[in-house]
C-alpha cells in the first residue's frame, strides 16, 4: 500500500514546517470553496465536510462567523510563531475575543469570531510561521499531543517529543486517517507520572525502556480504545513493548483497522470512535487483526527519527536579585519546578480560561526568548510553560511575567480550572462553562483563598455531556443541562466526584448530583470544607471521597442544591451571561 507523506522531518530546532506549497495550495483551494458556497454551487453541508477538515468549525451565533484551530504538534512553539499567533488574535479574532488565542485541552492553539471570508488570509500567515490547521478537526487524526514537560523533566524515561513529532507529521494528510469513522486522538508520555493523559486517549504511547540481547532499547508500551464523551472507557494495553523501529508501523495499522473494520460506526455515530470497535469485537481479535496488518507493513517507508538534545539558552542577561517578598515566593512554590538539567527550571503560566492576551503573549515570547531557550509549551491543562529559566534569573523572569498580568500563583492546582468554550461559541454547549469557571475562580480569592493552591485536587467543567472540558478525569467534575422549571428553564450542571487517572488504576469520576448553576459555588465551598474537616492526615480529596462515600455527602450537600420554592430571577440565568437562560443548541460539527 503506497503512501503518500513527506521523506523527512524537518529540522525539530527550526520551529518550520517542510511542504510549505501544500498548504499554499489548500489556502488556494479553500478560496474557491467558500467562492462556491457564495455562489450556491455547493451546499453548506458539502462545505462543512471540506472546511472541517481544515480545522474550521461553527459558531453557534452566525453562519460566517468561525472558530479557527491551529494544531500545536506536542505543544511546542517558537517564539517566533508566537508572536505571528497574537498577530492573527488581534487580526481575525471578533467580537470580545479579539487579541485572544485560547489554548485548548488538546494543546492547540483557537481563536474565535473569525469571518469566514478572513480565513484564508489567516491561514496564509500560519502557514508563513509554519503552523496549519489541516486536520485539527472532522474524522482524522487530530492533534498529537504530549507531555509538555518531556526532555526536561526529572522523572522522564526518555524524550518522547521526537517520536511525537514524527507522529504528527506521517499522518498529516496520509490517505489512511482523511476519512476515518470519527476521530482518532493520540498522546505521548515521557513518564508513569502520565503527563499525557494515556487512558482517555484511542492511542497512547508510554515510553518503555527494554534490555534485549545486553543492549537497552527504547521503545512503547502502547494503549488503545480510551475515550471520553457520555460513555467513557478507559484505554487497553495493545501491547507491552514496541520498539522504536516499529511504533508508527503500529499506529499505522490500528488506524488503518480502525477506518477499515467499523463502517458500523460511520453508520451510527454515537458508536463511531474505536474503543466501540474493541468493545465489539474483544482486544484479543483487534490486536490479532492489528499485528496481522503491521507485518504487511513492514516494506513500507516510515521518516527517520531526528532525534535532538533540548539547547541549553547562551545568556549573559542581566538579572535582578531574588527578593523575599511573600507574593513572590508562593508563585515560585507553585508555578516552578526543577528540570533535570541543574540550575534550570521549567515555569508554568497559568492562563485562566486558557486565554492569553495578544500583548501577553507578545511579552512571553520576548521573555522566553530573552532568558530561556525560545520555546514555548501548551499543556492540556491550558497553560503555557517556559523552560530553561536559570535559578538566579527565575525573580527576574517573574518581574517580566508580572509586567504583562501573567504571573498568577496555583499553577496546576485546585485554583486552576480547566474548562471548554461551552454555551459561549459552541455548537452543542448547554451552559455557559467559561461563566461557571470564572464564579468559581472567585472563591478562591475570597472564601477560600487558603485552599487555592491545593494539590492532587481539580476541577474540571464541560459545557455539555462530550466531556471536552474532561470533567470525567476530575477530582469535581460539572457538565452542563437544563431543567424546565414552571415554564422557565433553569442552567444545571451535573455534579461528578472522584476521577483518578492513574496508568493502570484509571477510575473516571462517578455522576453524584445535579446542581442549579447559580447554586454550585456554594456546594463547592461547602465539599472543600467537608474535606478539610473530615479528611486524615496526608488523605487526598479522591481517597477521602472513596472512604466517606456518597451517601454521607449527599447528605451534607443536597439540601443546598434545592431550589426555592419561589424562584429568584437569577436562577434563570446562566453565570457571565445577560438575560434569561434559553436553551440554544446547533447541530453539532465534531462528528459530521
Amino acid at each position: 500500500m503506497a503512501l503518500e507523506t513527506d521523506s523527512k522531518l524537518k529540522n525539530l530546532t527550526s520551529g518550520a514546517l517542510l511542504e510549505i506549497p501544500k498548504y499554499q495550495a489548500d489556502i488556494l483551494e479553500l478560496k474557491k470553496e467558500i467562492g462556491k458556497l457564495g455562489q450556491g454551487a455547493i451546499s453548506e453541508d458539502d462545505f462543512k465536510k471540506y472546511r472541517l477538515q481544515r480545522g474550521i468549525y461553527g459558531q453557534k451565533q452566525k453562519p460566517n462567523i468561525q472558530m479557527v484551530r491551529v494544531k500545536i504538534p506536542w505543544g511546542r512553539l517558537t517564539s517566533d510563531q508566537a508572536l505571528v499567533l497574537a498577530e492573527i488574535s488581534d487580526q481575525f479574532a471578533g467580537e470580545d475575543r479579539v487579541g485572544i488565542s485560547h489554548v485548548t485541552t488538546r494543546q492547540d492553539i483557537q481563536f474565535h469570531f473569525v469571518k469566514l471570508e478572513k480565513i484564508p488570509e489567516c491561514m496564509s500567515r500560519l502557514a508563513e510561521a509554519g503552523l496549519t490547521t489541516r486536520e485539527a478537526c472532522a474524522n482524522t487524526v487530530r492533534n498529537v499531543t504530549a507531555d509538555p514537560l518531556s526532555g526536561v523533566a526529572q522523572d522522564e524515561i526518555f524524550d518522547v517529543s521526537p517520536y511525537a513529532e514524527a507522529c504528527a507529521r506521517f499522518f498529516l494528510r496520509n490517505p489512511v486517517c482523511q476519512n476515518l469513522p470519527r476521530k482518532f486522538k493520540i498522546a505521548f508520555s515521557a513518564s508513569v507520572a502520565d503527563r499525557g493523559l494515556i487512558p482517555m486517549h484511542d492511542l497512547g504511547c508510554l515510553a518503555e525502556i527494554k534490555k534485549i540481547n545486553g543492549k537497552e532499547i527504547r521503545g512503547f508500551k502502547i494503549y488503545v480504545g480510551g475515550g471520553l464523551g457520555s460513555y467513557p472507557k478507559v484505554a487497553r494495553t495493545l501491547e507491552d513493548f514496541t520498539p522504536i523501529s516499529d511504533f508508527l508501523r503500529t499506529i499505522h495499522a490500528t488506524i488503518f483497522i480502525f477506518n477499515r473494520d467499523w463502517d458500523y460506526g460511520r453508520k451510527y455515530r454515537n458508536m463511531a470512535r474505536i474503543k466501540f470497535l474493541i468493545e465489539k469485537i474483544g482486544l484479543d481479535e483487534f490486536k490479532k487483526r492489528v499485528l496481522e496488518i503491521r507485518e504487511t507493513l513492514k516494506n513500507n517507508s516510515y521518516p527517520e527519527i531526528e532525534l535532538f538534545e533540548e539547547s541549553q539558552p547562551q545568556t549573559s542577561t542581566p538579572y535582578l536579585t531574588e527578593a523575599p517578598d511573600s507574593e513572590y515566593l508562593r508563585w515560585k512554590s507553585t508555578n516552578v519546578m526543577g528540570q533535570k538539567q541543574k540550575g534550570y527550571n521549567i515555569v508554568t503560566i497559568r492562563l485562566p480560561l486558557g486565554d492569553i492576551h495578544s500583548s501577553q503573549l507578545r511579552a512571553l515570547a520576548e521573555l522566553v526568548e530573552k532568558f530561556g531557550n525560545g520555546y514555548l509549551y501548551t499543556s492540556v491543562q491550558q497553560n503555557l510553560i517556559a523552560r530553561w529559566i536559570k535559578d538566579e534569573l527565575l525573580y527576574t523572569f517573574y518581574q517580566g511575567l508580572k509586567s504583562a498580568g501573567i504571573h498568577l500563583p496555583s499553577a496546576e492546582r485546585l485554583a486552576d480550572i480547566t474548562c471548554c468554550p461551552g454555551g459561549d461559541t459552541c455548537q452543542l454547549g448547554i451552559t455557559s462553562s467559561r461563566g461557571l469557571a470564572t464564579a468559581l475562580a472567585k472563591l478562591f480569592n475570597n472564601g477560600l483563598a487558603q485552599d487555592a493552591d491545593l494539590k492532587d485536587l481539580k476541577i474540571k467543567i464541560s459545557g455539555c455531556p462530550n466531556s471536552c472540558g474532561q470533567h470525567h478525569i476530575a477530582d469535581i467534575g460539572f457538565y452542563g443541562g437544563s431543567k424546565a422549571v414552571g415554564g422557565h428553564q433553569v442552567p444545571t450542571y451535573t455534579m461528578l466526584l472522584g476521577g483518578n487517572l492513574n496508568l493502570e488504576e484509571t477510575k473516571y469520576a462517578s455522576q453524584f448530583l445535579r446542581v442549579p448553576a447559580k447554586k454550585i459555588p456554594l456546594v463547592v465551598e461547602k465539599l472543600l470544607t467537608l474535606y478539610k474537616q473530615n479528611k486524615k492526615e496526608q488523605e487526598k480529596f479522591k481517597e477521602f471521597v472513596s472512604r466517606v462515600g456518597f451517601d454521607f455527602l449527599r447528605l451534607n450537600l443536597e439540601p443546598l442544591s434545592v431550589l426555592p420554592e419561589t424562584l429568584d430571577a437569577q436562577f434563570y440565568s446562566d453565570w457571565g451571561e445577560p438575560g434569561e437562560f434559553k436553551l440554544n443548541l446547533g447541530k453539532g460539527e465534531c462528528a459530521a
